[in-house]
């Protein structure tokens, strides 16, 4: 199947139709210009993506991508994000780069929430497209482990390019699955030398002035760069814009009384060697003032009252200012520390600023506990381990959420479970959000699986293995302190539903009063009689919540046009996609209105070469995934320089740039921005439908340090108020 496909790629190519749909392989090899290149433009050549393309290099891939992902990095600001489908590569073509004295390509690769994703690399040589090879193989331990960086270095000559002209490389989805989005950094064609050794010996030193860096020098090494995050599994951010060649640095740029955590790499003419061991330094405050807030932490019912005391060490002035940081909103506070919680269950802070140093201040959290509304509408917000740091675990606004949907745990076809979370603290970070849930009087629910995990979902909900995982599932529930579990079974196949239909049978017997939800696929409205909707019913009586994942419900399909990723109404039969027709026909199909609820994306999608909605398309990349690229913080940035529109039939925000934005080309993005989330929620109220989901809540956070989540805000209001 697979040399069916690029041999069908490469024929496309060189039948020089310009249709799209598939890459052009047809060769420039031969023409003048692509010969006797000059020292200083071979050099160049070599890059083919560091924050952005290198030179001479072109974009010519068919998978949905951005060039300009600003998280995660590797190294410097950029990255290519890529959400693959099946078959699907990103591909970059270059007049003719000779390949004499490389031995690798090299790239950095993070695959996202997917451990290990099948993965490979072809070369082009001469216009004639060579076979594909497997790249986790050539990557650092053999593997590709989820949400983290690994340098990947396949031979030119596996790829049949060694000793040749190259015009041509593609990374492709290789075993005909989607894949959630991953990153790719550092794409370049290497010496065949081997790396340098990562430093060792890496102390870092806080002053009052800076945090001093030093580290052992790496024998061969040209150069060292230096990295900077905000925590040790964080995204760590290069510091130097060219390579030192002493081995030490100073970070002037640290904020005071702030941890930050430090790598440094080594360079020579391979390339650049592995992260050292990270370590943290902190830079140190000037005047020596540090203030502590007791209770650091409390619950209390709404109007309830606690006293709170503050500790100045550093000055002989310990006298502090009392104040509530959201305001009046947040209860009020005396001069003496005596806080009155306000009538609105939340998370609150007190904040205690320092007389002498008004710079130095402590903080307490205070959660209000307390019914939600009275709509009885559910707002079930998903939260993903692998981009916690977007919206930190304490900052969570549980006011505006009924439950947290934590994810994700994923099953093994075995039967056993990884409870990781993808996050390199997931265990820990699942108990503060169940903890903080329960405080808050909300329920928190464990998302099990999702995209990319069909063949363990079949393999672990199988007769053979089904108790095995119930019990599994269940003890994994228990040791996080959860209520109940998100089956995220990513597609279901007609195959699938005996066994899925026992798995949720089972757990229902096994633990009667566990929450058990369900996310299902929109309805394409030109087959919303489809008789494969009328199994569903009969899942949906041993579940709580039937969430539609209403968004990303676009395309580029035959006769399709452009669309809006979760229009509220509006379908035809060009973009046969609304929640309106989807929840329609699933209501059809036999499931009560009230265990239905819709989706909400709190991420945009983007449309590049298309000015605007319901317009036809031209190529499969005028449409730019989004999911974890485009956040509602990214967007607002964009529409800085764009003009915010309303669609009142799609019931949808948009914004479209007359002047193409990200890598020059996109010119409008749909997303949900405050009209839309309450048009949803009074349609939900007038229609009697259960609730919403939110994919997902950490790609609302405009200010991870407060904690600011305004769409999350505007679903409170709508949906719960």
């Amino acid at each position: 199947m697979r040399r069916q496909l690029i041999g069908f790629l490469v024929a496309l190519g060189a039948m020089h139709t310009g249709c799209g749909g598939a890459p052009d392989f047809t060769s420039t090899a031969g023409d003048d210009d692509s010969l006797g290149m000059s020292g200083d433009a071979l050099a160049s050549a070599t890059t083919m993506f560091d924050d952005a393309l290198g030179s001479g290099w072109q974009d010519w891939s068919w998978a949905t991508h951005s060039l300009s992902a600003t998280r995660p990095v590797y190294a410097g600001t950029r990255s290519i994000s890529a959400t693959f489908k099946p078959w699907t590569g990103l591909y970059f073509h270059h007049a003719g780069v000779p390949t004499t004295g490389y031995g690798f390509v090299e790239l950095q690769v993070n695959p996202g929430a997917t451990a290990n994703p099948a993965i490979a690399l072809y070369a082009s040589v001469g216009g004639v497209a060579k076979s594909p090879v497997a790249l986790n193989p050539t990557c650092a331990g053999g593997t590709l482990k989820a949400n983290a960086w690994t340098l990947c270095r396949m031979p030119l000559a596996t790829l049949g390019a060694a000793n040749t002209t190259l015009d041509g490389l593609v990374v492709m989805e290789n075993a005909g699955r989607t894949l959630a989005t991953m990153y790719f950094d550092n794409v370049r064609l290497a010496a065949s030398t081997t790396a340098p050794s990562a430093p060792t010996a890496l102390k870092a030193t806080g002053s009052a002035t800076d945090v001093a860096l030093t580290w052992g020098t790496v024998t061969g090494a040209s150069g060292y760069h230096v990295y900077r995050a905000t925590s040790q599994t964080g995204t760590y951010a290069r510091l130097t814009s060219s390579a030192l060649t002493a081995a030490s640095y100073k970070d002037t740029s640290a904020a005071v009384n702030t941890t930050y955590w430090y790598a440094v790499t080594a360079l020579k003419a391979a390339g650049e060697s592995a992260k050292s061991t990270a370590v943290s330094g902190k830079r140190t405050s000037t005047t020596g003032v540090s203030v502590s807030v007791t209770p650091a932490s409390v619950t209390l019912s709404r109007g309830g009252v606690q006293t709170f005391t503050a500790l100045v060490t550093g000055n002989s002035n310990t006298a502090v200012t009392w104040s509530v940081q959201e305001g009046a909103t947040g209860g009020t506070i005396t001069t003496s520390g005596t806080y009155t919680a306000p009538q609105t269950a939340g998370t609150y802070h007190v904040v205690a600023t320092s007389k002498a140093d008004t710079t130095k201040k402590a903080s307490a959290d205070v959660v209000v506990t307390g019914p939600v509304g009275n709509t009885n509408k559910w707002v079930s917000g998903y939260y993903t381990g692998w981009n916690a740091d977007d919206y930190p675990p304490e900052k969570v606004d549980f006011s505006a959420l009924t439950h947290i949907m934590v994810g994700r745990v994923t099953p093994n076809t075995d039967g056993t479970v990884d409870a990781i979370f993808d996050n390199s603290n997931g265990s820990a970070m699942a108990k503060t959000l169940s903890t903080r849930a329960h405080a808050a009087g909300r329920k928190a629910i464990i998302m099990v699986g999702g995209a990319g995990e069909h063949a363990n979902w079949v393999g672990a909900a199988s007769s053979a293995n089904r108790e095995k995982f119930v019990q599994n599932l269940l003890k994994t529930m228990d040791d996080h302190g959860y209520d109940g579990l998100d089956i995220d079974w990513e597609p279901v196949e007609e195959a699938d539903k005996p066994n899925l239909l026992a798995l949720v049978q089972r757990l229902r017997q096994v633990r009667p009063n566990m929450l058990l939800t369900f996310p299902i696929g929109w309805v394409n409205n030109n087959f919303a009689s489809d008789a494969s909707l009328k199994w569903y019913p009969q899942l949906a009586q041993y579940l709580d919540q039937v969430n539609v994942m209403s968004y990303e419900m676009i395309g580029v399909w035959d006769g399709w046009d452009s669309w809006f990723t979760s229009a509220l109404k509006g379908e035809s039969g060009t973009h046969p996609t609304s929640i309106e027709s989807s929840l329609k026909a699933w209501v059809a199909a036999g499931i009560p209105k009230e265990k239905l609820g819709m989706g909400i994306p709190f991420y945009g999608l983007a449309w590049r070469n298309i000015s605007g909605p319901r317009q036809p398309f031209t190529h499969w990349s005028d449409y730019v995934g989004g999911d974890n690229s485009f956040t509602y913080k990214k967007i607002l940035a964009l529409s800085k320089t764009g003009t915010l529109r309303w669609d009142a039939a799609a019931q949808a925000n948009y914004v479209t740039f007359n002047t193409p934005v990200e890598d020059g080309t996109v010119r409008w993005i749909t997303y949900d921005g405050p009209e839309a989330i309450q048009a949803k929620g009074q349609y939900a109220k007038a229609n009697g439908y259960g609730g919403t989901i939110i994919w997902t809540i950490n790609q609302g956070c405009t200010d991870p340090a407060t904690g600011a989540n305004p769409l999350l805000t505007e679903v409170k209001k709508a949906f719960l108020q």
